[in-house]
């Protein structure tokens, strides 16, 4: 995924953010992780640059 964008996983985007990393990651393997838990894989796996952050 790291490589890949969004839209290649059939999201309307063009930048991950925690939403759309969560979607595909259910998708694939059919599991649901909180926001904060996802934000921690993505860090964990080299990814956590990759999300954009919430903006208010």
């Amino acid at each position: 995924m790291g490589s890949q964008s969004p839209r290649q996983h059939g999201m309307d985007g063009d930048h991950w953010n925690n939403a759309r990393l969560r979607a595909v990651i259910h998708k694939r393997v059919g599991v649901e992780y909180s926001r904060g838990y996802i934000r921690e894989i993505a860090i964990h796996t080299g990814v956590g640059d990759l999300i954009t952050r919430r903006r208010n």
